[in-house]
């Protein structure tokens, strides 16, 4: 079985045949390292493991922060954004505009709790 295990300390080695041997997973426990070259341009190309063990695919957006001296990067959420004309919100407003008769209802059921 290949674990990814290229560049695992001997403690790293120790640890997952306790592992295996007590019959826990290992998959979710081994942490990946990889040297990279940085290029002129900057860039890194990230080893096809990691990339399919974080579900980063072609085109995926990622996020690189650092804590402490080191790099750490991982997976973004992207939420599409809508965005909206003044017009069309004052239509809503004007839409969704209470009677004064749903107002004062409101404001006394409010006013009970």
């Amino acid at each position: 079985m290949n674990f990814g295990m290229q560049g695992l300390a001997v403690d790293e080695y120790r640890l997952l045949a306790y592992y295996l041997n007590n019959g826990i997973s290992v998959l979710r426990r081994i942490k990946m390292r990889e040297t990279l070259i940085v290029s002129n341009r900057g860039q890194i190309t990230l080893p096809a493991d990691m990339r399919k063990q974080l579900g980063i695919a072609p085109g995926s957006a990622v996020i690189i922060e650092t804590r402490n001296g080191e790099l750490a990067l991982k997976p973004a959420a992207v939420l599409e954004i809508e965005r909206y004309t003044d017009e069309q919100i004052a239509q809503w407003d004007s839409e969704d505009k209470l009677t004064a008769a749903e107002r004062k209802r409101i404001l006394a059921r409010l006013q009970k709790t």
